[in-house]
């Protein structure tokens, strides 16, 4: 058992079903549950799901580039693809953090 506090979490990968957390301090922890799981779990705390296989922590977002269709920049310098279906939901997303 993992205690981790939401804020040291920068980004979650979904690889097979297996979820790949990546932590400050370039720390990085697999647990064998979907993300499906966390994406219900962490959603109410800052969390969006931004790709099929990824869900980004916004306090750890810096930029959004259209580069490739849509990629988040992060503040670890991970670049995490954006789908097209989830570009919109994360505009209007960082239009009401910045309101």
């Amino acid at each position: 058992m993992h205690i981790v506090e939401l804020a040291e979490i920068i980004r979650c990968q979904s690889v097979n079903n297996y979820t790949h957390f990546y932590l400050a301090g370039q720390r990085e922890l697999i647990i064998s549950t979907t993300l499906k799981y966390y994406e219900e779990l962490l959603s109410d705390y800052g969390f969006s799901r931004v790709h099929q296989s990824h869900i980004i922590n916004l306090q750890y977002l810096t930029r959004f580039s259209k580069k490739e269709g849509g990629e988040a920049v992060l503040k670890d310098g991970s670049i995490v693809p954006v789908s097209s279906r989830k570009k919109e939901q994360l505009l209007n997303l960082l239009k009401g953090i910045k309101s």
